[in-house]
């Protein structure tokens, strides 16, 4: 079903519409897009299952199930020593957390969930 509107290209509704319509299919199209890449992970990331320790020295720090130390760089979620998670990002080149291998988090999950 389609309608059609008619109004004359001099009134206030026109203006607004010529302003407004653009725009809003713009941003419409940004949420379609967003909203599909929420809970993907980006192309090159790494993803480690662990806990939370106080081993940082200067950054958090992620045992991994495997045993692998990880420090984090970015949001970490509001997580602390002792938590379970899921931390998904990019590998480090360079860093100063000094120990482990930094992770730049792009993504904090339950540990379930990697």
């Amino acid at each position: 079903m389609t309608a059609a509107i008619k109004m004359s290209a001099g009134s206030p509704v026109h203006r607004y519409m010529t302003i407004l319509a653009p725009g809003a299919a713009l941003g419409l199209a940004l949420l379609a897009c967003a909203g599909g890449e929420r809970d993907t992970v980006p192309a090159g990331a790494l993803c480690v299952r662990g806990a939370l320790t106080d081993e940082g020295v200067e950054c958090p720090a992620l045992r991994a199930d495997d045993g692998g130390l990880y420090t984090l760089v970015g949001e970490i979620a509001g997580l602390k020593a002792g938590d379970a998670a899921c931390v998904c990002g990019e590998v480090a080149t360079i860093s100063f957390c000094m120990q482990g291998t930094t992770l730049v988090v792009t993504q904090v999950r339950a540990p379930d969930d990697c």
